[in-house]
């Protein structure tokens, strides 16, 4: 019987976080396009960094709940 080979979940967690920034960075251009326009951003060089360590966080918190559905399912699977 062939052994299963074992998940790398760090390695899953990065590639899954990776993959989520393309889309929040786009919601967060759309955001500033509108604040821009309402003239509601006074510190840009803030404003872009607050929204970089959101958009890092928000992608992170993505990548965890997927893995931990995943391990759900994988452990589902093997019983």
């Amino acid at each position: 019987m062939a052994k299963k080979k074992e998940i790398d979940w760090e390695q899953r967690r990065y590639e899954l976080a990776k993959a989520a920034l393309p889309q929040l960075q786009e919601i967060k251009a759309k955001i500033t396009s509108k604040a821009i326009e309402m003239d509601m951003i006074k510190d840009s060089e803030a404003w872009h960094t607050s929204w970089n360590d959101s958009i890092c966080v928000e992608a992170i918190k993505l990548a965890d709940a997927m893995i931990n559905r995943l391990k759900n399912e994988n452990e589902t699977d093997n019983q």
